[in-house]
Order: structure tokens, then C-alpha cells, then sequence
């Protein structure tokens, strides 16, 4: 099936940009950046872009959403065996990531089972035999940036028997330099993964959560329920030497409050103070160690969870961010079995749950939820939460009686995938069902990009794609291209106004999630906005760009006047 999207024609360069910097913290707001720079003695740093932009883009059929909001995409021979792939419990659904890896400006997937590549007629083509060498490891999760500063997405893969980095040549062929790289190949149970400038030197550093104990002898279902499970081992945190080597700094992470099985985490700056800090989302938190915030400081971090409440004990499985309330604070979705934690940012600067007041609860077959993701589905500015839902396939039936009997949780195939719609009233409501996207197979990982081109957000899972049917709301998609190494602004947070709203969106790579990864780039719906007044850029160095005036329903990129290596081809429409 053709989704109907127009093709994006040639890209329009323009210059323009200011900016308005209080490097002491947090970017200030319009006329009070002055005296905020005065008051701390820091000089504004001023920084220019080039700005790039398609065509407007329209959608050629907004009637035909009637039909459905989503339908199921096939994407040619090589797709229709993947939809056929049966996961095994060393092999779960799991592992997801998509960027334009081959540098042609399509949207290409990772899965578990390999790697896919767009063709110009936009099937997947499964490269793996070639692009990969001595494939075959198990992946429970992928994370995709580029480490090197080359300009082309690397991948980090997880799984049950450690981890492996796999450089790109630039045309999504990898070569594993984990090894090299002086990364640990130990075989340790990991589940995510996520990139970001924490010493903010300019290149990514990386961390990798870590769901495993010292005494996996003491791992057992009876130690679950009975309370008696051993610590778990501290997540791993490697600075980038900036040479495509890695250092481990375990000695700046608090081991006392690393001791969960983390099986999510993220980067996000939760302070506004320009150090990205590192939340983590842990399993068998009432058993063991609830979730845990660690802010990072010029002298390592430090575990806040405590103070800033965002120390839930639930039995955490992934992580969605995203602003729900405007206040440019990230607000947090972790998910969990038999529970589900929407932690939103308060004036106090604590978070407090806000699941319940919302409307984000599960459904009678919902137990497991998994990957998070928190986006505007349907562009009318307020975001959604699209949740993966899915049993453990290792647990037997037997197993699965004692887990429901010892703990209250139950492990059941058949749990639909779920997409809470956020009304106008800030409630939100499971409108799966009626998006045809209320999937009941197994599935961990989720990710919402827009494959097609047409400014409305797609699903891609496991071994499915569903394609949005475009509609009469606006929209605008921002790309960023700075300076060596982080040429991707992994990091950066993006701020778009338009008919007197701001909105707020954060540039991560694989920060959010269950093992899964998404394009660096940032998707805002605009309703019926058809200009955005402002869009200001905080890069992940602290300078900030201001382009003002630009017309809706388009792509642009901003490239800072700094950048020393070209950017890839914009992202072009890829038609399934």
C-alpha cells in the first residue's frame, strides 16, 4: 500500500539566527536574558544557522482518516519474513532502532533479527549478510549515535550476554569495535542503552543498564517473592576519550544508589543546569531498589531520587519523556507490571504521580508494559503516550501461577498494545482499538517516527509498521546539524511557538523507551498553526539559536555556522 504522502523537493538554504545565552544555567526567556547574563557576569554566546527547509507538505486525502488513524504497512519480500519471525525467550521482541543509516536520507530499521534498509522504492531490503559480519548474537536492546563524530549513525546492542558497538563505514555497513573501543565484554544481562555529552567535552559518552546481580545464583523466583534477592551490579558509564576509545568512571556513579536491575534509563536534564542527568529505571524496585535519579554534578553524581520523589519501586521495564504541563521540565512515563507511574514536574521542583488524575491506567488484558514513548499522535499539540504491552515468554505456566499468586502480577500472552489520546481536558483515554493499533503479540519495544514523510508519526514494532493516515492538523519537524563531534545535537532542547503556545522537545539517542532507539530529531504538532513564530534551539554546548517566521508543515534543519563537516541528505519520504 502507498501511503499518501507528496515528495519532498529540493532543500531551500536561508541564514538567519540569533541568540541569547545565560551560560550559568538554563537559557533565559526573551527580555530577561540580558540582565540574567549581567546579574551572573557570563558573556551571551552568540551563535548563527543556516536554515534548510522542504516544500510545504499537504496531505493529498485528509478525508481518508475515516478509514482509521493507522493501518498496517507491508514493505516488500524481505519485510513480510520478518512479520513471520517468532521470538524464542533468548531471543525476545525486543531491540529496535531506526535512523537513516546509509545516509541516503530514508529511514531504515534495526531489528533483532538484523538490519533493514530502504530502497527508493521503499521496501525493506534485509541487508544483514552483507552490512553485518558474524551476525548471530542475541539483542534485547539498540541504541543509535554516532560516537565517532563522523556524521553517520553507530549502533550499541544489548543483550543477554553483554554488549557490542558496531561502527558504520557511513553506508550502514558495521564493523564491531568493541574491543578496540576498550569497552567491557563481559557477558552481563543488558537491556538499554543511551548516549549523551556528560562531561560536556562535545563528544557522546555512553551508558549501559545493567540487569544483573553479583550472585545471579540468588536470582530466583522464590528470592522475588520472598524479598531475599541480592543487590544488583551498578550500571555502566564510559566516557568517550574522544580517540574512539572509552574510559569506565564507575568511581563517579554512587554505588549505594546503583544497585537496581536497571532495565531502562535515560539522559535528561532535570535541573536546567546544562549537565544531562541520569535517570534509571529499575526492575523489582519493591523487592530490591526503586528508581533512581542521579544529577550530575562537576564532581560526579549525586542520587536525588529521594528529594525529588522520582524514587518509585514499581517493577520497571521502560521509560517515556516528553513536557506534559509546558513548564519546560521533562515529565517521565515508566512503565511497570501490573502498574504504570506517570511522573510529572511540579513548581516545587519535585515530581509527583499523576497517572491516576490523568486517565493513564491499564486495561482488564494490560499486566506488562514495556516500551514508552511520550509524542503527538494525532498534531494537536498535546502529547500522547503510545505503551507496548507484552507476557514474559520464559515463564511457564506453572511460573507464571507462582508470580501471580506470591505477587499479584500475572503473565498472560494477548496483552494489547495501548495509545492514551490526551483529551482537551489534559485527561487521557486508551484509544488503541479505534487507531488499529491495540497489537496483542508480544512486543517490548515501540518507536513513533514518521516513515513516510508526511508530518503525521508512524509505529514501528518488532515485526510490524503501521503508517498514519494524514489529516487537516498542522505540523512541523525539526532537524539539528552542529558542530564536530556531536554533528546530531544529541542533547539539544528544542522549543517551537506558534499561535501563542510553546512547545518543548529534548534530542535523544536511546534515552527513552525499552531497548529501542529513534531518529535524532524533534516532531511537533501544530493543530491549526500554519506559521511557528519561533523555533529556539539550546544546544547541547549551551549556546542557543532563534529562528523566527517560519511557514508549517515542513521539514527544516538548522545548521549552526560552526559545523565543519556537511550534513547527510535531509529525510526524504519513503513510500510502503
Amino acid at each position: 500500500m502507498q501511503a499518501p504522502s507528496p515528495p519532498l523537493s529540493a532543500w531551500l538554504p536561508l541564514v538567519w539566527s540569533v541568540v541569547v545565552l545565560c551560560a550559568c544555567g538554563a537559557p533565559a526567556d526573551d527580555d530577561d536574558s540580558a540582565s540574567c547574563c549581567e546579574d551572573s557576569g557570563v558573556v551571551p554566546e552568540q551563535r548563527e544557522v543556516g536554515v534548510e527547509s522542504s516544500d510545504v507538505v499537504v496531505c493529498s486525502d485528509p478525508g481518508a482518516r475515516a478509514l482509521g488513524p493507522m493501518y498496517s504497512a507491508q514493505a516488500g519480500p524481505d519485510f513480510e519474513q520478518q512479520q513471520g519471525w517468532t521470538p524464542t525467550a533468548e531471543d525476545l521482541p525486543s531491540g529496535l532502532a531506526v535512523a537513516d543509516f546509509d545516509g541516503d536520507g530514508r529511514a531504515d530499521v534495526f531489528w533483532p533479527t538484523g538490519l533493514f534498509l530502504t530502497q527508493e522504492d521503499g521496501t525493506l531490503s534485509n541487508v544483514t549478510s552483507s552490512h553485518l559480519a558474524d551476525f548471530g548474537y542475541d539483542i534485547e536492546g539498540l541504541s543509535a549515535a554516532d560516537y565517532d563524530g563522523d556524521g553517520d549513525h553507530d549502533v550499541l546492542a544489548t543483550g543477554f550476554n553483554g554488549f557490542r558497538l558496531l561502527e558504520n563505514d557511513g553506508s550502514g555497513v558495521f564493523t564491531n569495535v568493541t574491543a578496540s573501543a576498550g569497552l567491557d565484554a563481559a557477558p552481563l544481562n543488558t537491556g538499554t542503552s543511551a548516549w549523551a555529552d556528560y562531561d560536556l567535552d562535545g563528544d557522546l559518552d555512553l551508558a549501559v543498564m545493567v540487569l544483573e546481580s553479583l550472585d545471579p545464583e540468588g536470582e530466583s523466583l522464590e528470592a522475588i517473592i520472598e524479598g531475599t534477592m541480592p543487590a544488583g551490579l551498578e550500571s555502566r558509564l564510559y566516557e568517550n576519550q574522544g580517540d574512539g576509545t572509552f574510559v569506565h568512571r564507575v568511581d563517579l556513579l554512587p554505588p549505594a544508589a546503583n544497585q537496581g536491575y536497571t532495565c531502562a534509563g535515560g539522559w535528561h536534564d532535570v535541573d536546567a543546569d546544562g549537565r544531562l542527568d541520569l535517570y534509571l529505571v529499575n526492575d523489582f524496585g519493591p523487592q530490591v531498589q526503586g528508581n533512581r535519579l542521579l544529577r550530575n554534578t562537576e564532581d560526579g553524581f549525586t542520587d536525588v531520587s529521594q528529594s525529588l520523589a522520582l524514587d518509585v519501586e514499581i517493577y520497571g521495564m521502560g521509560l517515556g519523556m516528553g513536557d506534559l504541563n509546558g513548564d519546560g521540565v521533562p515529565d517521565f512515563l515508566a512503565t511497570s507490571w501490573e502498574d504504570i507511574a506517570l511522573l510529572e514536574s511540579s513548581v516545587d521542583g519535585t515530581w509527583y504521580r499523576s497517572e491516576l488524575a490523568r486517565g493513564v491506567v491499564l486495561g482488564p488484558d494490560q499486566h506488562a508494559s514495556w516500551g514508552a514513548h511520550l509524542v503527538d499522535m494525532d498534531n494537536d499539540t498535546d502529547l500522547d503516550a503510545l505503551v507496548a504491552f507484552g507476557n514474559l515468554p520464559d515463564h511457564g505456566a506453572e511460573e507464571s501461577q507462582q508470580i501471580e499468586e506470591g505477587l499479584g502480577l500475572v503473565n498472560t500472552p494477548g496483552q494489547p498494545d495501548a495509545l492514551f489520546i490526551q483529551r482537551e481536558d489534559g485527561g487521557f483515554f486508551d484509544s488503541a482499538s479505534s487507531w488499529n493499533l491495540d497489537d496483542d503479540r508480544d512486543g517490548y519495544s515501540i518507536v513513533p517516527v514518521d516513515l513516510n514523510g508526511d508530518g503525521w508519526l508512524d509505529a514501528v514494532k518488532s515485526d510490524r509498521i503501521w503508517l498514519s493516515r494524514c489529516g487537516d492538523a498542522s505540523w512541523i519537524r525539526v532537524v539539528l546539524w552542529g558542530p564536530s563531534p556531536n554533528h546530531f545535537a544529541v542533547g539539544a532542547r528544542v522549543t517551537v511557538e506558534a499561535d501563542g503556545r510553546s512547545q518543548h522537545r529534548w534530542v535523544v539517542a536511546g534515552s527513552t523507551g525499552h531497548g529501542s532507539s529513534m531518529p535524532p530529531e524533534a516532531h511537533f504538532g501544530l493543530a491549526t498553526a500554519e506559521r511557528v513564530d519561533r523555533i529556539t534551539v539550546t544546544w547541547p554546548d549551551g549556546a542557543v539559536s532563534v529562528v523566527e517566521g517560519l511557514e508549517a508543515r515542513r521539514v527544516v534543519r538548522l545548521v549552526r555556522e560552526d559545523a565543519s563537516l556537511e550534513p547527510p541528505p535531509l529525510p526524504l519520504p519513503s513510500l510502503f
